[in-house]
């Protein structure tokens, strides 16, 4: 319960979370932040494919390290693909583009759409090697693929 209160770990954030960016102080707030996240998110897609406004703003959104079943960095629950995937189910989206001109790799956006026709990801970013999250090995591993 402590852990609701934004107080203390419970002892399993390993399971759900890589530990290079753990929070400390109050933890259990970072989780609630992401919540509200990925909230307003659907709540601007809403508006504007309801016809309020022709445009809209999510302010602290673009958490794309987060993978479908794990968070990285500071990234629990990632925004940019919850919004896609519900432009595509509540809307009906056939295709999306998703712009990601963050200077760190969207690594966990980018294997939620790896194999989805419908999404076009593309992801201006330093070279992953000298930031996080840090995609050298992966990398070698392509290169030496070709």
């Amino acid at each position: 319960m402590i852990a609701n209160l934004g107080s203390d770990y419970d002892g399993r954030f390993y399971l759900f979370h890589s530990a290079d960016n753990r929070p400390t102080g109050r933890p259990g707030k970072l989780e609630e932040a992401a919540r509200l996240i990925v909230g307003q998110a659907k709540h601007a897609v809403d508006l504007v494919e309801g016809g309020e406004f022709e445009k809209a703003v999510s302010i602290g959104g673009g958490m794309h390290h987060a993978k479908s079943s794990f968070g990285e960095g500071f990234c629990i629950y990632n925004d940019v693909a919850f919004t896609a995937e519900y432009l595509k189910q509540k809307y009906g989206l056939k295709r999306i583009l998703i712009l990601d001109t963050d200077a760190h790799a969207g690594n966990g956006t980018s294997e939620y759409f790896y194999h989805d026709p419908g999404v076009l990801f593309i992801d201006l970013h330093q070279d992953p090697r000298t930031i996080y999250p840090n995609l050298f090995i992966y990398s070698l591993s392509l290169y030496s693929l070709s």
